[in-house]
């Protein structure tokens, strides 16, 4: 049980990117809270590689094209899912 515990207040951050992109009202806002989670995640691991491709992906997210494209990407996952 305290694992359980241990692995919820551990890893909350998520329900709180998840919340703050629910809330985003554009892609631009969307995407950076995108980029700030995906930094998050590469920061849980030991391995430095993520830790750099996270904060290129960030960078490039944070950029009107980078915006469009996690507008687009959101936009697909939308079709996908109303599809099912």
């Amino acid at each position: 049980m305290l694992d359980n515990v241990r692995l919820l207040v551990e890893w909350a951050p998520l329900l709180g990117y998840g919340r703050r992109l629910s809330a985003a009202p554009d892609d631009r806002q969307r995407a950076e809270v995108i980029a700030d989670a995906l930094e998050w995640l590469a920061s849980k691991t030991g391995n430095r590689l993520d830790d750099e491709l996270a904060r290129h992906l960030a960078a490039v997210l944070k950029t009107p094209e980078g915006a469009a494209l996690a507008g687009w990407i959101a936009d697909k996952a939308a079709e996908m899912e109303e599809t099912k």
